[in-house]
């Protein structure tokens, strides 16, 4: 789980580099993307689903890069904690998610002064 801090109402790109395992015990190795389609679940402090108004795209799809362009109306309230994890789909439609451990990454908006 990664923990990202947000201004309220920030439109800054947010480039995050995907990882996958080998194997259980492997070290992480980048994801390679190619040939996969890229979503998201994003969801509140109360578990309801959010869906943004930016974008969520690959950056690289080759290296696993992953550009989020946040609109300034998506992360409105400061305080606010998100839970994101991005869904990759094959062309044989299985799903993974990522990150896929226990703990979804963790986005935190903070004031913007």
């Amino acid at each position: 789980m990664a923990r990202y801090t947000f201004p309220q109402g920030t439109t800054e790109a947010l480039d995050i580099q995907l990882y996958r395992r080998a194997t259980p015990d492997a070290d992480r190795v980048p994801l390679v993307g190619t040939g996969l389609t890229l979503g998201y679940v994003l969801v509140d402090s109360s578990g309801a689903a959010v869906t943004l108004a930016g974008t969520v795209a690959w950056l690289d799809q080759a290296a696993g890069t992953v550009r989020v362009l946040l609109d300034a109306a998506d992360l409105p309230e400061a305080g606010s904690i998100y839970r994101m994890r991005f869904t990759i789909t094959d062309g044989l439609g299985r799903l993974a998610y990522n990150p896929n451990g226990r703990s979804p990454d963790e986005w935190h908006v903070v004031p913007a002064a």
